[in-house]
Order: structure tokens, then sequence, then C-alpha cells
């Protein structure tokens, strides 16, 4: 009896996502229905991402007052990173949200660096237990990537650049 309502079950599991995938419809309606769909869900993800970034613009006041003259500008962007697997991360769509931060003054390069990078564990802590579950919980799925650049008053180019990725969700 056990037996026969598992195969019931599978039954009809197969007949939905049959239905659903558009079995029984020619190919490429199959395959257009299958784009449509990964393109609702980057749309979805999209709007999240944006919804996340401006969460995390609305903090930049609150930031600068807390540093007065340290910085200039910090900025937070988002967008959608494709992964060919070489960078060390697995192949892709990410969503990345990228921290900017202008120092208001010209800076040492080179102890500006050496500082930046002792804090890369720090970095890596705060993006799995803060900024990666936030990006969850506004409502980002898929793979996520985060990005910290630093730049000086010179405006010469990145001063320090850390990225952060979750390839596992």
């Amino acid at each position: 009896m056990k037996r026969r309502k598992i195969f019931g079950s599978l039954v009809l599991a197969l007949s939905l996502a049959a239905s659903v995938a558009g079995c029984g419809s020619p190919p490429q309606q199959a395959e257009e229905a299958s784009r449509d769909l990964i393109q609702e869900q980057q749309d979805r993800n999209d709007l999240a991402l944006l919804a996340y970034v401006e969460a995390e613009r609305a903090t930049i006041p609150r930031l600068l007052d807390q540093y007065p003259g340290l910085y200039s500008e910090a900025l937070v962007s988002g967008s959608r990173f494709e992964s060919r697997g070489d960078r060390g991360i697995p192949a892709g769509s990410y969503s990345v949200v990228t921290f900017t931060y202008d120092y208001a003054n010209a800076v040492d390069w080179t102890a500006a660096q050496a500082a930046l990078d002792t804090q890369r564990s720090a970095i890596d802590e705060l993006c799995e237990t803060a900024v990666f579950p936030a990006m969850r919980s506004a409502g980002i799925t898929g793979y996520l990537g985060v990005e910290y650049l630093y730049k000086d008053a010179r405006d010469i180019g990145t001063l320090w650049d850390y990225s952060c990725w979750e390839s596992s969700f």
C-alpha cells in the first residue's frame, strides 16, 4: 500500500511538472517558457537588489557624521555580475553590492593599503554575518557578492579594493 501511495504521488508530481514545463508543447515553447521564468526571477532579484541598495544609501549620512572629515563621499551601488568561473568563484549570475569610500584628503597609499589589508578577515566576517543575511532578508536570491572600494582625494584610481563572494545558497 505504501509503495502505491508513493508511486501515485510520483505520477502526480511528474504530471504537474510536465504541465508546468510545457511538456507536450513544441520544444521551442518550452524553452521560451523556461527563459521567461528565468527572466522573471532575475527581474525580482534586480528589484530586491535595488531596494537593498536604497536602504544602504539611506545610512550614508549617519556614516559621514560618525567619521567627520574622513570621507568626502560614500556611495552604494548594485549590479549583476556574470562569472565565467575564472575568478576563484563558481560560474553564475551574482547580485553584487559595491560600497565606495572616497577619503576627504590625500592619504599615504602604502600605509593605507597595509592598514586596510589587516581588515580582510573582519570584512569577511561582516559579509558572512551581516551583509549577506541582510541581502537575503531583502529578498535577493542566488549568488551574492560585496565589493569594497577605497579612493583618495587625488582621484587617481582605486587605492584599495576587496570582494566577498557567497556562492552557496
